[in-house]
């Protein structure tokens, strides 16, 4: 949900008569949210205890320790930020995929609704 944020929010500043700002924007977690996949596995099985997951201790193709974006740009020029932590967007992540698997429940309107009240709390400018 927060690409589909920080979309309104362009849109938002894209009509307040600011065309500069019509380019390509990084949109992630900030710093304190960035996790190795090890980490985002652990978030993950804690909200779905079926989850199962392998770690593998042949040699493998060498990866990147972390990936991440530069956020700084939409945060200074579009006054953006995330709505939920990792934490948080892993726990609503999860919680629509196991009610989907174990019930067939799409709860896309309630997290929806939870998410745009979060923002609205949060003094998004886009929520408001």
């Amino acid at each position: 949900l927060e690409p589909l944020a920080a979309y309104l929010r362009i849109g938002q500043v894209l009509w307040q008569q600011r065309p500069g700002l019509s380019m390509a924007w990084n949109i992630g977690p900030t710093q304190d949210g960035y996790v190795s996949v090890a980490d985002m596995i652990g978030l993950m099985a804690a909200q779905w205890p079926a989850i199962r997951h392998e770690v593998l201790d042949a040699p493998q193709p060498h990866e990147a320790g972390l990936l991440h974006l530069d956020c700084s740009l939409a945060r200074h020029e579009l006054a953006w930020s995330p709505v939920w932590s990792t934490a948080e967007m892993v726990q609503h992540t999860m919680a629509w995929y196991r009610a989907w698997h174990e019930r067939g429940e799409v709860m896309t309107d309630a997290q929806l609704d939870t998410f745009v009240a979060a923002a609205h709390r949060g003094g998004q400018p886009w929520a408001a």
